[in-house]
């Protein structure tokens, strides 16, 4: 039958959605989630960029870090021996060469930057080899070369300007120093991997100096009273191993106007030092 309602009451409607509650129930739209992926993908290059950049600082840092720590250990190492330097006044006790045009081979002369130190010095058993360790004089020397970064020849392996170490036993030392036919120092060098007299102390170091000194500083003069200089300075500049990369010449390292100069003295960091091999001093 039909049913009359009182006029006051209302009839219950179905409860459909509204237009504005079915746009609210479908999520973002085409047009708003292509804003937010290209705001995303916005912070992404950011962020990777960051990181880029802050891992290329960090590689900078350990590379500058990593050279020049074998600059700071070899000056400790010069020292260390030179304040055990010997003299003796009926023989020659040091050969300083600040160009080192006698001691490299041929292909390293005219090399301005190449200095050279060659002494006599007190070195414990230990430091030497067990079959020839009679004695405490030993001959130890420090020369600046062109050669192998590893000393060990091969597919990796680079050419720089190294800083080397020369070690002589006291056995040996003592057959110089008492055989008329023998030169106290050596005449000749070339960094190789078959030589256990040389060991490589610092890689790409551009400069080598050794400047005998009088005790005010002035350049000092050795003569058979006084053999040693007071005081002997040592300066080295290192590359970092990035910029040694790019040199791949001799030509390159011994240079002071190519391409390279300007990045070089920007880049290039100076260790220097001043030893007393006096003890009244």
């Amino acid at each position: 039958g039909i049913y009359l309602c009182h006029p006051d009451e209302k009839l219950a409607m179905p409860n459909h959605p509204t237009p504005h509650s079915s746009k609210a129930a479908s999520g973002f739209t085409i047009l708003e989630l292509l804003v937010a992926m290209a705001v995303f993908s916005l912070l992404i290059v950011m962020l990777m960029g960051i990181v880029d950049n802050a891992t290329k600082l960090w590689g900078e840092s350990e590379n500058r870090v990593s050279s020049y720590r074998e600059s700071r250990a070899a000056i400790n190492i010069i020292s260390r021996d030179l304040r055990n330097a010997i003299a003796f006044t009926n023989t020659d006790t040091i050969l300083i060469n600040t160009d080192a045009f006698d001691l490299l081979a041929s292909q390293e002369k005219n090399t301005n930057t190449a200095g050279a130190i060659f002494f006599l010095s007190a070195q414990p058993s230990v430091a030497q080899d067990p079959a020839s360790d009679t004695s405490d004089v030993c001959q130890v020397g420090y020369f600046l070369a062109y050669g192998n970064t590893s000393m060990i020849p091969g597919p990796s392996a680079s050419s720089a300007m190294n800083l080397y170490r020369y070690f002589l036993s006291s056995d040996d030392t003592f057959e110089r120093l008492t055989n008329s036919g023998l030169q106290i120092f050596p005449d000749s060098l070339q960094p190789s991997a078959t030589d256990d007299r040389i060991e490589l102390l610092a890689r790409n170091i551009k400069n080598f100096r050794v400047t005998p000194l009088n005790e005010n500083g002035t350049p000092f003069t050795t003569s058979p009273a006084q053999p040693l200089p007071p005081l002997i300075e040592i300066e080295l500049v290192a590359l970092n191993d990035e910029t040694a990369k790019r040199l791949t010449s001799r030509f390159d390292w011994v240079t002071t106007n190519g391409s390279m100069a300007h990045t070089i003295n920007q880049v290039q960091q100076t260790f220097s030092t001043r030893i007393n091999l006096n003890s009244d001093l």
